[in-house]
């Protein structure tokens, strides 16, 4: 796989600074109009992006059937193009996206953590470090998918 062009990471940067600094996407989406949700919507559309947070996702035990893996895979996509963003961020994007509520999202992406098999030692050999089972909230996993993702594509698999 190719690693993303730098005009894209920026541009794409560029969107969700302008997201974090409003803090929800409905006044976002309201004043800015559809362009900054419609890139959203792109990338986490990308088919090679889609495939390589799948495959990350299906390597940890995760169970593909679940609302909360579909949210996840979003979650991770955004992580990877934008790894220092907030949590609440990400599920407030990927709400909008979904038409669900960020507090939906959340819920459904902790259940589906709750529910993958053996995630602790999957991840810790994705992200090379030793992970324990009470270091796995929503954030922390999602960070590390997000970060992890981002060197399989810099990568140039």
């Amino acid at each position: 796989m190719r690693a993303m062009s730098t005009a894209y990471k920026v541009a794409l940067n560029r969107a969700l600074r302008q997201i974090a600094k409003t803090q929800t996407v409905n006044v976002l989406y309201h004043e800015h109009g559809r362009g900054i949700m419609e890139q959203l919507k792109q990338l986490t559309e990308n088919q090679r992006l889609r495939a390589t947070a799948d495959e990350l996702i299906g390597m940890c035990g995760f169970h593909a059937d679940l609302l909360g893996t579909q949210y996840l895979v979003d979650a991770v996509i955004l992580s990877c193009a934008r790894p220092n963003g907030r949590v609440g961020d990400i599920y407030a994007i990927v709400a909008q996206l979904h038409n669900a509520t960020p507090k939906t999202v959340m819920r459904n992406i902790n259940y589906s953590i709750s529910q993958a098999r053996d995630l602790d030692k999957q991840l810790s050999a994705i992200v090379g470090t030793e992970i324990f089972g009470n270091e796995l909230k929503n954030g922390r996993v999602i960070a590390h998918l997000g970060r992890s993702m981002s060197s399989y594509l810099n990568s140039g698999r």
